[in-house]
C-alpha cells in the first residue's frame, strides 16, 4: 500500500505525459490491477520481453531496435516499476504476478508468445509457459535460478534486512533509490560506462515520476510463500553474465528447476543484463534459438 501511494503521488500528469512520449511507439495497456506501459513495433513473432528493474524503457534502444526487425517486440514494464502504476489492490504477490501476466497475455491478444522475462519474474514466465503451452511457444530466461536460490540471492542484496521490514523498508528505499541505483549498476555490470549510463537513465525516469516498488516486491513476491514449481515443457534459451557479481554465488544449473529443455550460454564478459550489454549477441542468440526450434516442430511434422 505504501509503494502504491507514493508511485500514484509521483507519477500523476507530468509523469504520464513524459512517459507517454519519450519514445514515438509507446502504449498503454490496462491489465489486472496494473496500467502497463509498453513499447511496440515490428512484424513476426509475438515477443514479450520485459525491462528488468531499476532499467526502464529508454534504456532498451539498442535491443528493441535489433529485435523488432525480427519480432513484433512488445516490451514492457513490470507494475511496480517505471511508469507501470499498480492498483490498489495489487498485493506484487508471486500469484497475483501470475494473473497480471495472464492478463497483459490476453490484452495483447497476439499468440502464441516468445516470453523473455529477466531475472525474478522468469519464474512467472516459466510458470504460466507451463500452465498456457499453446500460448507460449519460447521462453528466453536471463539471470534466473530456481527458487531457493532466488531467496538466497534477495538475502545477499538485503544482508541487513531493511527491504524485508514492512512500511520501514518502502519508506527508506523510496529515499535512498536514487543512491541504490547506482550501488546496483556498479555491481552487476560488467562495463563501467554502460552502469553509468544506466544510472542516469533510471535517476531521470525517478525524476519524472517513475516507479520504483522494490521493497514491496521481495517483501511479497519472494518472501510470501514458496511455490510449487514444475519446469516448463517449451524450449528455453537460458543466457547467464558471469560478471554479474550479485549472482557470484549463484547456483546457474538450478534453471533447470524451470525449464525441461534449455539451451544455456554463458557470457563471461556480460553481467546482469546480457540483453544490453550486448544486444547484438543477445538478439542473434535469440533469433538463431527460434529459427532452430521452429525447424525441428517442422521437421517433427
Amino acid at each position: 500500500m505504501v509503494d502504491i501511494a507514493w508511485s500514484k503521488a509521483a507519477f500523476g500528469v507530468k509523469g504520464r505525459r513524459w512517459a507517454s512520449h519519450s519514445r514515438a511507439d509507446i502504449q498503454w495497456v490496462k491489465t489486472y490491477r496494473a496500467t502497463v506501459r509498453m513499447r511496440v513495433a515490428g512484424d513476426g513473432p509475438s515477443l514479450v520481453m520485459a525491462c528488468d528493474p531499476p532499467s526502464t524503457i529508454e534504456a532498451y534502444d539498442e535491443i528493441f531496435d535489433l529485435l523488432s526487425q525480427r519480432f513484433r517486440v512488445y516490451l514492457i514494464e513490470q507494475p511496480g516499476f517505471g511508469f507501470s502504476v499498480p492498483d490498489f489492490g495489487f498485493d506484487f504477490s508471486f500469484e497475483m504476478t501470475n494473473h497480471w501476466l495472464e492478463s497483459l497475455l490476453a490484452a495483447i491478444a497476439r499468440p502464441p508468445y516468445v516470453l523473455a522475462l529477466p531475472c525474478v519474474i522468469g519464474v512467472s514466465a516459466a510458470t504460466i509457459a507451463r500452465r498456457h503451452p499453446d500460448a507460449v511457444t519460447h521462453l528466453v530466461l536471463n539471470q534466473t535460478p530456481g527458487w531457493q536460490d532466488l531467496q538466497r540471492w534477495a538475502l545477499k542484496r538485503d544482508a541487513k534486512g531493511l527491504l524485508r521490514r514492512p512500511v520501514v523498508g518502502q519508506l527508506a528505499l523510496q529515499a535512498l533509490k536514487r543512491r541504490r541505483v547506482g550501488l546496483w549498476y556498479d555491481t552487476v555490470m560488467a562495463n563501467s560506462d554502460l552502469a553509468q549510463r544506466l544510472t542516469t537513465c533510471t535517476r531521470h525516469a525517478f525524476k519524472q515520476g517513475g516507479c520504483f516498488c522494490l521493497a514491496t516486491g521481495f517483501q511479497a513476491y519472494l518472501f510470501r510463500s514458496t511455490p510449487t514449481l514444475e519446469p516448463a515443457p517449451q524450449p528455453t534459451l537460458v543466457i547467464w553474465g558471469g560478471a554479474d557479481a550479485s549472482h557470484r554465488e549463484t547456483d546457474h544449473t538450478t534453471s533447470a528447476q524451470l525449464a525441461q529443455h534449455r539451451h544455456t550460454l554463458f557470457w563471461s564478459d556480460a553481467g546482469h543484463s546480457p540483453e544490453l550489454e550486448k544486444p547484438a549477441a543477445f538478439s542473434a542468440a535469440l533469433a538463431e534459438f527460434y529459427q532452430e526450434q521452429a525447424q525441428s516442430r517442422l521437421y517433427a511434422v
